[in-house]
């Protein structure tokens, strides 16, 4: 994956976050790609749940619940790169 799609996964997963979290929140306004999801309790056990889900309805995969890690899911950044081997070839123009 070249250095400007795995941005754009980047992006994308931001959005993501940002839907969760509800977008035009002061909190989803300072998402950004390097943001620490789970540490800085942005997402809490239940909008983890929920961008699992968006994740898997937006790129159209099914992902395994066991791949749910602080370390996977640490940072938009962190997602987008467990995801990249998965969405290869993947149309990801924003917005969707």
């Amino acid at each position: 994956m070249t250095e400007s799609r795995l941005e754009s996964l980047q992006q994308k997963i931001v959005v993501l976050v940002r839907g969760v979290l509800g977008r035009g929140t002061e909190q989803a306004a300072q998402v950004t790609s390097d943001i620490e999801l789970i540490r800085s309790g942005v997402l809490d056990s239940l909008s983890l749940l929920q961008l699992f889900v968006r994740i898997q309805e937006e790129f159209e995969i099914d992902l395994n619940p066991a791949c749910i890690t602080e370390q996977n899911f640490a940072t938009p950044s962190a997602i987008a790169e467990m995801l990249e081997p998965l969405v290869n070839g993947i149309d990801l123009d924003l917005p969707r």
